[in-house]
Protein backbone atom coordinates (compact mmCIF):
# COMPACT_ATOMS: atom_id res chain seq x y z
CA UNK A 1 0.00 0.00 0.00
CA UNK A 2 1.21 3.70 -0.68
CA UNK A 3 -0.62 6.89 0.43
CA UNK A 4 0.27 9.91 -1.76
CA UNK A 5 1.04 13.30 0.08
CA UNK A 6 -1.75 15.52 -0.45
CA UNK A 7 -2.31 16.42 -4.32
CA UNK A 8 -3.93 19.84 -5.19
CA UNK A 9 -6.95 19.58 -7.23
CA UNK A 10 -6.63 15.58 -7.25
CA UNK A 11 -10.29 14.61 -8.57
CA UNK A 12 -11.25 11.37 -8.14
CA UNK A 13 -13.94 10.08 -7.30
CA UNK A 14 -15.24 6.20 -6.16
CA UNK A 15 -12.76 3.14 -5.96
CA UNK A 16 -11.14 2.02 -8.86
CA UNK A 17 -9.90 -1.49 -9.49
CA UNK A 18 -7.25 -2.25 -12.45
CA UNK A 19 -5.43 -5.62 -14.12
CA UNK A 20 -8.52 -8.09 -13.31
CA UNK A 21 -8.64 -6.57 -9.67
CA UNK A 22 -4.65 -6.94 -8.88
CA UNK A 23 -4.92 -3.04 -8.09
CA UNK A 24 -7.13 -0.84 -6.52
CA UNK A 25 -7.26 2.80 -5.54
CA UNK A 26 -9.14 5.59 -4.20
CA UNK A 27 -9.00 9.11 -2.94
CA UNK A 28 -8.48 9.83 0.64
CA UNK A 29 -8.34 13.58 2.15
CA UNK A 30 -6.73 14.81 -0.84
CA UNK A 31 -4.49 11.79 -1.77
CA UNK A 32 -4.04 8.90 -3.46
CA UNK A 33 -4.37 5.69 -1.75
CA UNK A 34 -3.37 2.50 -3.83
CA UNK A 35 -2.34 -0.86 -3.24
CA UNK A 36 -2.47 -4.18 -4.93
CA UNK A 37 0.29 -6.05 -6.85
CA UNK A 38 0.69 -9.38 -4.99
CA UNK A 39 0.68 -11.55 -8.38
CA UNK A 40 3.44 -9.90 -9.09
CA UNK A 41 5.40 -12.06 -6.17
CA UNK A 42 2.65 -14.25 -5.10
CA UNK A 43 5.47 -16.50 -3.25
CA UNK A 44 7.12 -13.65 -1.36
CA UNK A 45 3.59 -12.92 -0.47
CA UNK A 46 2.68 -15.64 1.31
CA UNK A 47 4.09 -15.18 3.97
CA UNK A 48 3.13 -14.20 8.20
CA UNK A 49 5.96 -11.75 8.07
CA UNK A 50 5.47 -7.56 7.96
CA UNK A 51 7.13 -5.88 5.02
CA UNK A 52 7.06 -4.05 2.22
CA UNK A 53 8.66 -6.07 -0.96
CA UNK A 54 10.82 -3.83 -3.31
CA UNK A 55 9.64 -4.63 -6.49
CA UNK A 56 5.60 -4.39 -5.39
CA UNK A 57 6.11 -0.94 -4.11
CA UNK A 58 8.22 0.27 -7.42
CA UNK A 59 5.29 -1.20 -9.53
CA UNK A 60 2.83 0.68 -7.49
CA UNK A 61 5.07 4.14 -7.86
CA UNK A 62 5.05 3.38 -11.44
CA UNK A 63 1.76 3.08 -11.76
CA UNK A 64 1.41 6.11 -10.24
CA UNK A 65 3.52 8.12 -12.59
CA UNK A 66 2.45 6.66 -15.80
CA UNK A 67 -1.29 5.76 -15.34
CA UNK A 68 -3.19 7.60 -12.41
CA UNK A 69 -1.17 10.29 -11.85
CA UNK A 70 0.58 11.02 -15.45
CA UNK A 71 2.33 14.57 -15.50
CA UNK A 72 1.64 15.58 -11.55
CA UNK A 73 3.73 16.13 -8.87
CA UNK A 74 3.49 14.22 -5.72
CA UNK A 75 5.58 11.77 -3.48
CA UNK A 76 5.07 9.22 -0.98
CA UNK A 77 4.17 9.84 2.49
CA UNK A 78 3.24 6.45 4.13
CA UNK A 79 3.60 2.74 2.58
CA UNK A 80 2.57 -0.11 4.66
CA UNK A 81 1.46 -4.10 4.09
CA UNK A 82 -0.78 -6.67 4.94
CA UNK A 83 -0.46 -10.24 5.86
CA UNK A 84 -3.21 -12.15 4.00
CA UNK A 85 -4.78 -14.68 6.07
CA UNK A 86 -6.37 -18.57 4.38
CA UNK A 87 -7.67 -21.47 6.13
CA UNK A 88 -7.67 -24.73 4.69
CA UNK A 89 -11.17 -25.73 5.68
CA UNK A 90 -14.60 -24.12 5.07
CA UNK A 91 -16.99 -23.06 7.87
CA UNK A 92 -16.68 -19.57 9.36
CA UNK A 93 -13.53 -18.28 9.75
CA UNK A 94 -14.37 -17.82 13.17
CA UNK A 95 -16.27 -19.80 15.75
CA UNK A 96 -16.15 -18.98 19.47
CA UNK A 97 -18.17 -21.02 21.86
CA UNK A 98 -19.23 -18.64 24.79
CA UNK A 99 -20.28 -19.88 27.82
CA UNK A 100 -21.92 -17.33 30.21
CA UNK A 101 -23.38 -17.69 33.52
CA UNK A 102 -23.32 -21.44 32.81
CA UNK A 103 -25.52 -21.37 29.46
CA UNK A 104 -24.04 -22.07 26.49
CA UNK A 105 -23.82 -19.70 22.97
CA UNK A 106 -21.92 -20.39 19.65
CA UNK A 107 -20.91 -16.94 17.81
CA UNK A 108 -19.79 -17.19 14.33
CA UNK A 109 -18.28 -14.40 12.22
CA UNK A 110 -17.07 -13.05 9.48
CA UNK A 111 -14.63 -10.11 7.90
CA UNK A 112 -14.68 -9.74 4.35
CA UNK A 113 -13.97 -6.81 1.81
CA UNK A 114 -10.13 -4.35 0.89
CA UNK A 115 -9.53 -3.60 4.96
CA UNK A 116 -6.13 -2.61 3.21
CA UNK A 117 -7.71 0.26 1.55
CA UNK A 118 -9.99 1.86 4.93
CA UNK A 119 -12.35 -0.29 5.71
CA UNK A 120 -14.41 -3.43 5.95
CA UNK A 121 -17.35 -3.71 3.37
CA UNK A 122 -19.46 -6.18 2.84
CA UNK A 123 -19.45 -7.83 6.59
CA UNK A 124 -21.43 -10.53 7.79
CA UNK A 125 -22.00 -11.85 11.43
CA UNK A 126 -22.97 -15.04 11.99
CA UNK A 127 -26.10 -15.63 14.83
CA UNK A 128 -26.30 -16.68 18.48
CA UNK A 129 -27.45 -20.02 19.13
CA UNK A 130 -28.87 -20.68 22.21
CA UNK A 131 -28.02 -24.59 23.27
CA UNK A 132 -25.01 -26.50 22.45
CA UNK A 133 -26.48 -28.60 19.56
Amino acid sequence: MVLTSVIPGLKLKGTFHMDEGFYYFREYEGRVLLGGGRNLDKTGETTTEDGTTLQIQTALEELLRQTILPGRDFSIAQRWSGVMGFRSQGGPPVVEHITPHGGGSWLGWDRCGHRDTGGTTGCRAGGVKGSDD
